[in-house]
Parts: structure tokens; C-alpha cells; sequence
């Protein structure tokens, strides 16, 4: 009997491989798909070929081919340094394309994919476009989410720039071409931290009792972009300075969780009045 998988499960499972193509195809996107009458689900393609995960028993390659039903062995044992296994691919993405260091994409989608290792927690876009009248009143649509990710107001209105760009291109006749670059992680359905393909990671407001949150501050001191109390920082420094560990990341992305690198720092942005302790490196 075939594996059955509810549809958080089926994305979350769909994660870690589609994370791992592209490490090894750095032009691969994973988006998310609303379509029509079919099952939301995790697309993960390019140009030429697309993974549509959305069904229990595996997902769909879509091809120049056709269409054609893979089975979840076909894709877990996807293993990037397996000659047979590039050869297959390429096929469908082209030559292998491995950068010689982690991209800022593939950094943020196997962070992601680390995150949801863990139930009950959720990913989903934090959609730049809205299907309501008022942007705030669409559950799925980034808006609502500014109020606790104060560090997201200039990335939004970044993107939204971009798509206002597209669609004038678009009148002009040129194609227009869109996916949603923000992720919404969530657990038990409370947002935790909003990915940018682009490289950034944005927290919500401080929680000054949650030590994991502050070993992670910590890490992130030097390039943290602190706004009204929530901050961002750079994924590909973060993981850096913690020697490619997405693990150790994924567990101080994590609230609740115990300390990780010891002490907390005495100094918060958030109270100016406490003397600044300059952060402790790594390895120090």
C-alpha cells in the first residue's frame, strides 16, 4: 500500500529534496502553487522542467517529455554527488551548476527544509500579491505580518516595486513572469520567522526571556538590521560563522529552545540603557 501523506506532510517531505537540487541547480526556484481545482502544493523547477509536489504517492515531473509520475524513492535518494544521479537530472535542469559556496536561494530553502524536519511547523508564502480589496484583510498576503516583522516594511516595499515594474513591462506587451520570493514560517500556526530567497531572515519582536533567541542575536550582532524591536540578518554570514551548520541555525531560529552557546549577551537593542558587551565570536 502506497504511504499516505496529509498535505503539510507531503511539503514538508518535498522540502528536503527540492532543497537539495538546488544546491546542486543554484537557478531552480521553489515556489508554492494555488491551482485551480488541483491540491495546493511545492513546485520546484526551472524553465525546461518542473517537480510538482503535490500528491501522496510522489510527485509529477513536468517536461518537454510530458508528464511523467515519480515515486518518493525516485527523489529521497537523489544524491547530489552521485555521477548516475546528476546524468539523470540533467535531462530535465541541465548540466550541473554547483556553485563553489552555498547561495543566499539554496542557504534560505534548506534552513527551511531544516525547520520543517519538526511538526507541526508550516511554510508558506508570505504573498507580495494580495486577492482582497485591503492587502491587511488576505490571510496569505505579507501585510498582515508587518506589524510583528517591522523588518520586512522595506523588503516589501522593494518587491512591491518589482511587481509594479513587471506589470507595466506587461502592458507593453513583454512577458511577465512572478513568484513569491517571502516564506512564513509558522508553528502550530504562529508565525516564527519570514525567509527571503534573496538571503535575508526577519524575526518578530524580541522575546527578552527566550535564551535560544538571544544566542542567536548574539551570532548575528554585527549584521543584525534592527527596526522597532523586530530585526533581520544575513542567512549566508549567519551560517558562516557557524561553519555551514544549518542544523545549529535551525535549532537558534527555534523559540523555546535551550542555550546553545552559553551566557547571554547583557546588551539589547531594544534597552539602550544597559552598558553594550560586545558579542563573544565563536571559537573564542
Amino acid at each position: 500500500m502506497a504511504e499516505q501523506l496529509q498535505p503539510d506532510a507531503i511539503a514538508a517531505r518535498a522540502w528536503q529534496t527540492a532543497a537539495e537540487f538546488v544546491q546542486v541547480w543554484p537557478e531552480l526556484t521553489i515556489s508554492w502553487a494555488d491551482w485551480y481545482d488541483g491540491p495546493s502544493h511545492l513546485v520546484v523547477g526551472s524553465s525546461t522542467a518542473v517537480l510538482h509536489y503535490a500528491h501522496p504517492d510522489g510527485p509529477t515531473l513536468e517536461s518537454n517529455s510530458g508528464e511523467e509520475a515519480l515515486t518518493w524513492a525516485q527523489v529521497d535518494q537523489f544524491d547530489p554527488e552521485s555521477v548516475f544521479a546528476r546524468a539523470t537530472w540533467s535531462g530535465n535542469f541541465g548540466g550541473p551548476d554547483e556553485a563553489d559556496h552555498l547561495t543566499a536561494k539554496a542557504a534560505v530553502y534548506t534552513t527551511i527544509a531544516g525547520l520543517l524536519r519538526y511538526d507541526p511547523w508550516t511554510a508558506r508564502p508570505a504573498k507580495i500579491l494580495f486577492a482582497t480589496e485591503n492587502p491587511i484583510d488576505d490571510p496569505k498576503a505579507v501585510f498582515g505580518l508587518l506589524a510583528d516583522f517591522p523588518s520586512l516594511m522595506s523588503t516589501v516595499k522593494w518587491y512591491v516595486s518589482q511587481v509594479s515594474v513587471g506589470l507595466r513591462r506587461a502592458v507593453a506587451g513583454r512577458p511577465l513572469g512572478w513568484h513569491e520570493p517571502l516564506w512564513q514560517i509558522a508553528r502550530q500556526g504562529v508565525p516564527i520567522a519570514v525567509f527571503d530567497e534573496a538571503g535575508r531572515v526577519h524575526l518578530p519582536r524580541i522575546a527578552s526571556g527566550d535564551d535560544n533567541r538571544a544566542d542567536l542575536i548574539e551570532l548575528v550582532a554585527d549584521d543584525a538590521d534592527w527596526v522597532a524591536g523586530g530585526l533581520s540578518f544575513d542567512i549566508v554570514s549567519a551560517l558562516d560563522r557557524l561553519g555551514g551548520d544549518t542544523d545549529a541555525l535551525v535549532a537558534l531560529i527555534t523559540p523555546g529552545a535551550r542555550r546553545t552557546f552559553g551566557l547571554r549577551r547583557a546588551w539589547n537593542p531594544s534597552d539602550p540603557n544597559k552598558e553594550q558587551v560586545q558579542p563573544r565570536r565563536l571559537g573564542e
